[in-house]
C-alpha cells in the first residue's frame, strides 16, 4: 500500500482514449502490478540458483544491509535485486538511524559527518565516500578531474538513493535531492572536499 495505489474510479465524458488522456489512470492494474513483482522475484531466484556457496554467502551479507528498515514487499524485492550487484559504496540511508529528516538541516551530522552523536557510526555521505574510496571502480578520467567535477560526479551518484525519514509521525522514503537542492549542502561541506584526495 505504500507504493501502489489502486486505479481511481472516474467517469469521463467525451474522451476517446481515457487511459492516454487521464494521467492518473495510466497505472498498472492490481494483476499487472503483482505479476511484475512475481517476475522480479523469479529473476532473483534464478540468479541465486546459479551462485556458488561462497557467492551465496556474500549475497546474504549484502542483502542484510539492504533490507534494514525496509519492511514492505516492493522494498524487499528491490533489495533482493540490488544485492545481486557488488556495490561501489555502502549506502546506509535505508536504516532507522536516519529517521527524523536528516537531510533538512545544514551540516546535519547524520547526513554529512562522523562524530560522537552518531555513537561511532559514520554519517550518510561520509560512509559512502569512505567505502567508495576503498573500491577500485573510478571513471576513466577521474584522476584528471578538478574538485568541482568530482563533487558533481559524486552528487549524481547519491542524489536519488533512498533515505528513510520520519515526517508527521510517519516513516517514509525520500532521497537527498528532495531536501538538498542541487547538492548545495553536500558540495559546500568540508566532507565533499575530501574527494580531492581520492586517487
Amino acid at each position: 500500500m505504500c507504493h501502489y495505489k489502486a486505479r481511481p474510479k472516474q467517469i469521463v465524458q467525451y474522451v476517446q482514449n481515457v487511459r492516454r488522456n487521464i494521467p492518473q489512470l495510466v497505472k498498472k492494474t492490481p494483476r499487472d502490478y503483482l505479476q511484475s513483482l512475481r517476475r522480479q522475484f523469479s529473476y532473483v531466484a534464478n540468479m541465486y540458483s546459479k551462485m556458488t556457496l561462497d557467492e551465496k554467502h556474500e549475497y546474504i551479507k549484502r542483502l542484510e544491509g539492504e533490507l534494514a528498515g525496509r519492511p514492505c514487499l516492493e522494498n524487499i524485492l528491490e533489495s533482493l535485486i540490488q544485492a545481486l550487484l557488488k556495490q561501489d559504496f555502502v549506502w546506509i540511508g535505508k536504516t532507522k538511524n536516519f529517521e527524523n529528516t536528516p537531510l533538512k538541516y545544514p551540516n546535519n551530522v547524520r547526513y554529512l559527518g562522523f562524530g560522537p552523536n552518531l555513537k561511532g557510526r559514520g554519517g550518510l555521505v561520509n560512509t559512502a565516500i569512505q567505502t567508495w574510496q576503498k573500491s577500485t571502480n573510478r571513471p576513466k578520467n577521474f584522476n584528471s578531474m578538478n574538485i568541482t567535477a568530482r563533487k558533481d560526479m559524486f552528487w549524481k551518484m547519491i542524489k536519488n538513493l533512498p533515505v528513510l525519514i520520519e515526517y508527521q509521525g510517519q516513516i517514509g522514503n525520500a532521497s537527498p535531492s528532495m531536501f538538498n537542492i542541487n547538492g548545495k549542502k553536500f558540495k559546500n561541506s568540508e566532507l565533499a572536499s575530501t574527494l580531492e584526495y581520492i586517487m
